[in-house]
C-alpha cells in the first residue's frame, strides 16, 4: 500500500525529523517497507508478515491494584522505587508462555511524569526491569498523552508529535524491541504516535485503538476508518485492545480485516466495565456469565472486581470518581444531560455513602461540585444534535426538491 511519508533523504539517509520540516528541508519522497525495519528476529518478522502469530502479556496496572498500589500513583515511577515488583508481575506473563512484554511505560510522557522524572530514565529503568524477567520481546508501551488534542482541548498536533517522539527516542535508548501504541481513542492523537515512532525510529510499530460498546472509539472513530489511516501512515501491525471482551471485540477485528491487508492484533479485556449497586468499576467475564445463567445460579461480584487501598488525597479521589463515572456513562444508551446527571450524582453519592472517600480530605460540597463538572465534560463529548424548528418540515421539502418530475403517460 502506498504510504504517504517521507523517510530518507535524496542519498538514502533515513531521516529523524517531522514530514513537513523534511519537506522544507528539501527531502525526497521514499516510502518505508518491512526491508527498511530492523527485525529482532524471524519469528517477529513473521509476525508482521502476517505469516506468524505472538502473545503479549496482559495488563499491568490491575495487576499491580492487586499487589497494593495507591490510587493515583504514576505506575512508571514503580520501576524507580520497586523494580521487583514490577518484574515479579512480568515474569509471571514470560512463564504463562508469553512472546512480548509491555515495558511499565504507558504514562511515560513528560506531560503525565509532570517532572517527577525523566523519560528517558523512566524507559530505561522499565526495560531493565523487563529484560530481568526474562522476557525474549520487550515493547516500549505508548499510551495517551492525558490531555485532549484540538479542537476538544488545547494540546495542538505538533505538541503530541514531540511528547510522543520523546518517548520513542528514549525507548530506542533503553533497547525496547518494538513499539506498542495502544488504548487510544482520538485519531488524531495516533495518528501523531505512529508517525513520532516512524520517523525516530527504525523499529515495527503496533498500534490499537480502542473502542466502545457502539463500535466506535470514545471519539467516534468506527474499526475500518481506523484501520485504513492506520494503514495508511505506516503501523506494521494495527488493531484493537481495551474496553470489551473477546466475543464483543471478534467482530470489530473482522471489520479491519475487510480493509486491509497488515496483521491485526487483539488485545480483550474483561469486558466493558460497569458499575455495581456499591460503586465498585466491575469486569464481566461473558462466557462465565453467560454459562451461570444456563445452570441457574449467580456470580459472586466480587469475584470479579479489584478493591485497592482508599483514595487519601483530594486528587486521588477525583480520579477514582473520575474512572468510574466515564466507564458507567458508556453503558448509557440515551445520555441526556437528564439521564447524565442522575447516574453521575448517584455514582458520586454512592462512593460517599460506602465510606470509600473516608480517608480523604473531600467535602460534600466539593463532591457536588465535582458531579456537576463531570457532567459539563461528559456533555461535551456525548453532545447530542440540536434539533431546529420545523426540521422535519424541511427533510421533506428537500427530499421533494430530489425527486424526479413526474410525466403524465398518454392515454390512448
Amino acid at each position: 500500500m502506498f504510504t504517504p511519508l517521507i523517510t530518507h533523504d535524496s542519498d538514502g539517509t533515513a531521516l529523524a525529523a517531522p514530514v513537513n520540516t523534511a519537506r522544507c528541508n528539501g527531502a525526497t519522497y521514499k516510502t518505508r517497507t518491512i526491508g527498511d525495519l530492523r527485525i529482532k528476529d524471524d519469528r517477529l518478522r513473521a509476525a508482521i508478515e502476517g505469516t506468524g502469530h505472538l502473545l503479549f502479556d496482559g495488563g499491568m496496572g490491575t495487576m499491580l491494584q492487586a499487589a497494593g498500589m495507591k490510587t493515583g500513583a504514576l505506575p512508571e515511577l514503580l520501576n524507580f522505587e520497586e523494580p521487583q515488583v514490577i518484574t515479579d508481575i512480568q515474569r509471571q506473563y514470560v512463564e504463562a508462555g508469553c512472546d512480548v512484554i509491555t515495558a511499565n511505560t504507558f504514562g511515560a510522557n513528560a506531560h503525565k511524569l509532570d517532572g517527577a522524572a525523566t523519560v528517558a530514565d523512566v524507559f530505561a529503568a522499565a526495560v531493565a526491569c523487563a529484560r530481568a524477567a526474562g522476557a525474549h520481546y520487550v515493547a516500549g508501551d505508548i499510551g495517551p498523552i492525558g490531555a485532549l488534542l484540538r479542537p476538544l482541548g488545547t494540546l495542538s498536533f505538533d505538541e503530541a508529535y514531540d511528547l510522543f517522539a520523546e518517548e520513542v527516542r528514549a525507548g530506542v535508548a533503553a533497547g525496547v524491541d518494538l513499539f506498542i501504541i495502544e488504548t487510544m481513542t482520538d485519531l488524531a492523537e495516533i495518528k501523531a504516535a505512529v508517525l513520532a515512532c516512524r520517523e525516530n525510529s527504525d523499529l515495527p510499530v503496533f498500534a490499537t485503538m480502542t473502542f466502545e460498546e457502539d463500535g466506535r472509539t470514545f471519539l467516534g472513530t468506527s474499526p475500518e476508518v481506523a484501520a485504513v489511516t492506520l494503514d495508511a501512515i505506516g503501523a506494521d501491525v494495527l488493531g484493537i485492545n481495551c474496553s470489551q471482551g473477546p466475543a464483543e471485540l471478534r467482530g470489530l477485528a473482522a471489520r479491519m480485516l475487510t480493509v486491509t491487508d497488515k496483521p491485526v492484533m487483539v488485545q480483550a479485556n474483561a469486558g466493558l466495565p460497569h458499575v455495581d449497586d456499591d460503586g465498585n468499576t466491575v469486569y464481566d467475564y461473558d462466557a462465565a456469565k453467560k454459562k451461570a445463567d444456563e445452570e441457574g445460579r449467580s456470580i459472586d461480584i466480587h469475584d470479579y472486581s479489584y478493591h485497592g487501598r482508599k483514595p487519601q488525597t483530594k486528587e486521588a479521589a477525583i480520579l477514582m470518581m473520575a474512572d468510574t463515572v466515564e466507564a458507567a456513562t458508556r453503558t448509557l444508551k440515551e445520555r441526556t444531560r437528564e439521564n447524565m446527571t442522575q447516574m453521575i450524582r448517584k455514582l458520586v453519592r454512592d462512593k460517599f455513602d460506602s465510606g470509600e472517600l473516608n480517608e480523604s480530605p473531600i467535602t460534600f460540597r466539593e463532591l457536588n461540585e465535582i458531579s456537576d463538572a463531570f457532567v459539563r465534560t461528559l456533555m461535551g463529548i456525548y453532545h447530542e444534535r440540536i434539533e431546529y424548528p420545523n426540521l422535519d418540515a424541511l427533510k421533506k421539502e428537500s427530499a421533494a426538491a430530489e425527486l424526479p418530475a413526474k410525466t403524465e403517460t398518454p392515454q390512448k
